[in-house]
């Protein structure tokens, strides 16, 4: 298998089981937790644990203004150092523990040490920018609700980290979604206790809902799933080639693809419905139409074959006597009048059964008349199209009431 091969294999395991895929959604975790990510660095004598940024880090830097890029540089990582050979750097900036450490010790620190540091606090940006990407599918599984459970009441929201307000704002709907159906299922069983019907109606639009909401869901998750695995999908525009066929232009494209979502489903059930043809549905047409037609010059053939057979028996004189002509052994054996009978009739049962499964004959209205089943006429179905009978509307309309003086 090359490499392509097992990404495939891999994203379709993941695809199926949810703590399969969970390692997707380390750094995620780490952040609902911790409110960061973490990266431990060893430059020369110290050991270095950096974190990434969080709302007040921006905000603290966005009020330096205009300051030279060294000196920027320097209070950046000052902010973003978590801990500084086992002493811990408080995140509250009330603390004041960035500024302690920018005079203490990051001031005096050379441009090429602060290099390091400064990208290496970028990467762990890239991680959050990552794992912000994996909310919307992270909300949707299980072991989501069971950190909101543990955890959504117990945090100061005022501070915590963009992923982390995200997925509250995701759980907060999710609450009032179970909400919703605990509601719905108290007035399902409210309305089934009084109609039959109505309770069948609240379930099947219940029930409708909860699939199309299952399909989203795992939607999300398989392309979050696709995302991590082999990164943005690129929206490739389709190429066409023009081909001459009946006289006409068409283009069609170079490489054909099904319908992948509702949407375009929709669009080619409705291309049906209007009629509209491409040069695929052309050539298909055509096709069968060559079939119905083979077919019915086959009909047309046997039909003459039979006509002749029985015209010429019916020209054949009929005597009264009865011609008996002996065989002897051998001409009996040469004849196989011993053997079994063959029979010489043509069967067309299984192409007939085809033909009429695949290619049905055009569906015409009928009546039943007096002599069997016929094509539905003006004559035998009574529509007066020529001279229609007038509604009783109309003859009301049309009388021209005469009052007369009574004698």
């Amino acid at each position: 298998m090359n490499d392509e091969e097992i990404l495939r294999a891999a994203e379709e395991d993941f695809r199926g089981d949810s703590n399969k895929r969970r390692f997707l959604y380390r750094d995620l975790e780490e952040i609902l937790v911790n409110e960061f990510v973490t990266h431990t660095i060893v430059l020369g004598t110290s050991r270095i644990v950096l974190r990434s940024s969080l709302p007040q880090d921006h905000f603290i830097l966005g009020t330096l203004g205009e300051v030279e890029d060294e000196t920027y540089m320097q209070w950046f990582v000052a902010h973003h150092i978590y801990i500084l050979n086992g002493m811990v750097i408080p995140t509250d900036k009330k603390d004041n523990g960035a500024f302690a450490l920018y005079h203490g010790w990051v001031k005096s620190c050379n441009l090429q040490f602060l290099d390091v540091l400064f990208f290496c606090i970028l990467g762990l940006r890239n991680r959050v920018s990552r794992a912000t990407k994996l909310v919307g599918a992270f909300c949707y599984e299980g072991y989501s609700r069971s950190y909101w459970r543990m955890h959504g009441d117990t945090k100061d929201w005022s501070t915590c980290s963009v992923i982390s307000r995200l997925w509250r704002a995701y759980n907060f709907q999710e609450d009032l979604r179970q909400r919703d159906e605990r509601e719905w299922e108290h007035t399902k069983v409210i309305a089934g206790s009084m109609s039959k019907k109505a309770f069948e109606s609240i379930n099947k639009f219940l029930n409708e809902g909860k699939s199309k909401d299952r399909e989203r869901r795992q939607r999300e998750i398989e392309e979050a799933v696709n995302w991590a695995f082999f990164g943005e999908f690129e929206e490739q525009k389709q190429e066409t080639i023009k081909v001459q066929y009946g006289g006409e232009e068409h283009e069609i494209p170079v490489n054909l693809k099904g319908s992948n979502s509702v949407e375009s489903m929709l669009d080619e059930m409705k291309k049906v419905m209007s009629g509209e043809q491409d040069l695929h549905d052309i050539l298909v047409e055509e096709y069968h139409e060559s079939i119905r037609n083979r077919r019915e010059a086959e009909r047309e053939r046997r039909r003459k074959i039979l006509e002749e057979t029985l015209e010429r028996r019916s020209d054949q004189e009929v005597s009264g006597g009865t011609v008996l002509t002996g065989y002897t052994k051998e001409q009996m054996d040469s004849l196989n009048m011993r053997g079994a009978k063959k029979t010489g009739v043509l069967s067309d049962e299984k192409e007939g059964y085809l033909f009429e499964r695949f290619f049905q004959p055009k569906v015409v209205v009928g009546v039943l008349g007096k002599t069997g089943p016929e094509e539905a006429s003006v004559k035998n179905t009574g529509n007066k199209e020529n001279n229609p009978e007038p509604s009783l509307q109309d003859k009301i309309s049309q009388r021209n009431p005469k009052l007369s003086k009574n004698k």
